[in-house]
């Protein structure tokens, strides 16, 4: 698997991609690209300092939260 800094690169490459993709033209708008749950988030918002899901739409998190974000 690699370590962090690799792991971070890979996904954020993917995000690019999927972005990109042709069939991305067709996708609902509404709809995000990447959902990340059942994670250790740390965000630098005080008033939600830790989170357990993030999603991602043309590469820019459009959510961050907790199982609400399925």
């Amino acid at each position: 698997m690699g370590n962090r800094r690799q792991f971070i690169s890979r996904m954020g490459s993917a995000v690019a991609g999927a972005a990109l993709a042709p069939h991305a033209a067709f996708a609902d708008p509404q709809e995000p690209d990447l959902i990340v749950h059942n994670a250790r988030i740390h965000t630098v918002d005080d008033a939600l300092p830790k989170a357990q899901a993030l999603a991602v739409r043309a590469g820019r998190f459009v959510a961050v939260g907790g199982a609400d974000i399925k």
